[in-house]
C-alpha cells in the first residue's frame, strides 16, 4: 500500500513540501542539539554514535537518491482497513507530516 500510495503521488507538488519535518532524515543534523537533554549516559552515548554514523554513512548518500512528496508517517495509526474487505486497507490519513524527501526514507 505504501508503494502504491508513492506511485499515486509521484508527481505530487505543494508550496509547503520542502518545510523542516522531523520525520525527514534529511534533517536529523538539526536534532544534535537534543543529544543534551538525554540523561542516561549509555542511551546518549548510543544515540550519539548512531547519529555519526549517520552522519558518515548516511548522510552523504541522500542526495543521490531520487525523491518526491512522501507521507513520512505511514503507521498503524494512519492506516484504515476494513477486516471484510479483500484489499483490506481501505484508506490512508494524516498527510499533515509529508514532505519532499528521498523516497527510501519513507520505508
Amino acid at each position: 500500500m505504501l508503494a502504491a500510495l508513492s506511485h499515486a503521488t509521484a508527481d505530487f507538488r505543494h508550496p509547503a513540501d520542502g518545510r523542516l519535518c522531523a520525520w525527514d532524515v534529511r534533517h536529523l543534523p538539526v536534532l544534535r542539539p537534543l543529544l543534551e537533554d538525554v540523561t542516561d549516559p549509555a542511551r546518549r552515548q548510543a544515540l550519539t554514535a548512531g547519529l555519526a554514523r549517520f552522519m558518515d554513512v548516511v548522510a552523504p548518500r541522500l542526495p543521490l537518491l531520487r525523491s518526491q512528496v512522501l507521507h513520512t508517517d505511514f503507521s498503524k495509526s494512519n492506516i484504515l482497513v476494513d477486516h471484510d474487505d479483500p484489499g483490506f486497507v481501505t484508506g490512508i490519513i494524516d498527510f499533515g507530516d509529508a514532505v519532499h524527501t528521498a523516497i527510501a526514507v519513507d520505508v
